[in-house]
């Protein structure tokens, strides 16, 4: 399942990409009365309310959606999409995650990790613009892995930690390079 925010004159909407098309998740969940009664006005609601069934809902949303066209909003080529999650709880990041970076930065490599973090109103969509400021002249920019956890979690093992994703996707991490060498992160 690939879930998806896709914006609205509103506010975004939480939604699925299936064959090439967005899906309002309200509208498939609507068609399903014992789903109706979940909220999920954002995809981090939907991830809340369907934590842990995942991969059955992920099934009947498909289903639903190939029986539903109406309940597409487009192509995914021609709905502008949000991030995935437009209000996560947090965003934490870990720099200098590979030797190469390292070396690149003329750092030494950490013992333990170097987490940072992000705040959700620097999140942007994937066709967005990424806009340059002028208090920098070193933007700089990489490709990551983001890691999408849908359940609460505290304390959890190295065992157990993949039962708490929910996804993951392509992100680019931009940064302010003169502005950051400022400070320790």
């Amino acid at each position: 399942m690939r879930l998806v925010s896709y914006c609205t004159t509103e506010a975004p909407r939480p939604g699925v990409a299936i064959g090439g098309r967005v899906y309002d998740i309200s509208a498939l969940l609507a068609l399903r009365p014992e789903m109706t009664d979940r909220r999920c006005s954002t995809t981090r609601e939907f991830l809340a309310s369907f934590s842990g069934e995942l991969s059955a809902v992920a099934d009947a949303l498909t289903t639903l959606a190939i029986s539903h066209p109406e309940c597409a909003v487009g192509d995914v080529e021609s709905v502008r999409l949000a991030p995935p999650v437009v209000d996560p709880a947090k965003v934490l990041c870990v720099g200098l995650n590979y030797a190469d970076h390292v070396a690149e930065t003329s750092r030494e490599l950490p013992t333990h990790p170097d987490v940072f973090v992000k705040f959700a109103s620097s999140l942007i969509g994937p066709g967005d613009d990424i806009c340059l400021s002028t208090i920098t002249a070193k933007l700089d920019y990489e490709g990551e892995l983001a890691i999408v956890i849908g359940t609460r979690a505290r304390n959890v093992t190295e065992a157990d930690a993949l039962a708490y994703v929910a996804g993951v996707m392509v992100a680019n991490d931009s940064s302010a390079r003169d502005l950051q060498y400022n400070g320790t992160q």
